[in-house]
């Protein structure tokens, strides 16, 4: 499955062990994720080494982990349960999306709100085209979109004459 379509990234390792190694797969594919998801705020990611599974925040900033959930114990598996029902009633927002953005597959664009500065009112634009992309795990995610106000009617072929510049910055 591409990094564009993942909620979530897990890497898992035979040994109880392998969870330095584990960590650092996980962080890679974590800043494929950014790259190629540009409505991601901030990801989550799950590491299980053996019977140890562990839970990852990643923010702008840092990254989180949880304490080790031993899956063969009654209480580590149902902290892992818990914790799957938990994202299962999660909103886009807080599982890390961007909730003035939305993916339009049948149109082959991406829909995002702006605020107006002079107006301060809310403008929507369409882009397909990404010219710089959050490409890195921390830090500022910066990406930039070159986008127009027209709605694209079909996707088959079409290029959005782009009008302005959208800088999104987290």
């Amino acid at each position: 499955m591409p990094y564009s379509k993942l909620l979530t990234i897990m890497e898992a390792k035979v040994k109880r062990d392998d969870n330095v190694e584990a960590a650092m797969q996980l962080f890679e594919y974590t800043r494929q994720m950014y790259q190629q998801q540009p409505d991601l705020h901030f990801a989550w990611g799950i590491t299980i080494c053996g019977r140890d599974v562990q839970v990852c925040h990643f923010g702008n900033d840092k990254a989180i982990y949880s304490c080790p959930m031993d899956a063969t114990t009654s209480d580590g598996w149902h902290s892992f349960i818990r914790l799957l029902v938990n994202w299962l009633l999660c909103n886009n927002s807080q599982l890390g999306r961007n909730p003035t953005m939305k993916h339009l597959p049948h149109l082959g664009c991406w829909q995002i709100d702006c605020l107006d500065d002079a107006t301060h009112e809310s403008r929507r634009y369409y882009f397909s085209t990404i010219i710089c992309h959050a490409d890195h795990l921390f830090g500022r995610h910066t990406r930039c979109f070159l986008a127009s106000e027209i709605k694209p009617k079909c996707a088959d072929g079409f290029q959005i004459e782009s009008t302005v510049v959208i800088v999104t910055s987290i």
